[in-house]
Parts: structure tokens; C-alpha cells; sequence
């Protein structure tokens, strides 16, 4: 059997459990901060480069389709631009 309801938990014993999460940072590879120490957090939150973000960087000359794209749009404006008389 099993019983489906909201959940008050977060209402009662609201207090700061440090122990819990001073294990919780270092099983995790986090850091804990006191209010003491959070004036540093801005400068420990840096982009180092260790996450799952890939940029990848390709020339236009190396994607043909948009190359072609790119040259037929200019063609058309210019054509467009000759039957308007807006040379």
C-alpha cells in the first residue's frame, strides 16, 4: 500500500543542517559556505571549462549548403533591388 498526498516535511525543521551538508559538498565535489564565506561565491563561480558545453567553429566555405544559401539571398536582393529601379 502507498499513499499519495502533498508534503509538509518542508514546513517542520527548517533549521540549517551544516553536518549534512558539508557531506552532501564533498560527496558531490561542491563547496559549502557559511554566510561568513558567500562574498567569495561570486568569484569561485568562474567558467573553467570542465563542463559539458562543446563550441564548435566552422568556416562558411566549409558548409556548402549555407554558402549557396547565403549567395542566393545576396542574388535576389540585387535583383529585387534592379526591378525597383533602387540600384
Amino acid at each position: 500500500h502507498f499513499s499519495a498526498g502533498a508534503s509538509f516535511e518542508e514546513y517542520f525543521d527548517a533549521s540549517l543542517r551544516k553536518g549534512f551538508l558539508e557531506r552532501l559538498s564533498e560527496g558531490t565535489g561542491g563547496r559549502f559556505y557559511t554566510p561568513e564565506e558567500a562574498g567569495r561565491l561570486a568569484e569561485d563561480i568562474s567558467i573553467t571549462g570542465a563542463g559539458v558545453t562543446l563550441t564548435e567553429e566552422r568556416d562558411l566555405w566549409d558548409m556548402p549548403i549555407l554558402f549557396f544559401l547565403f549567395v542566393t539571398f545576396l542574388a535576389g536582393e540585387w535583383i529585387l533591388r534592379r526591378r525597383k529601379g533602387l540600384v
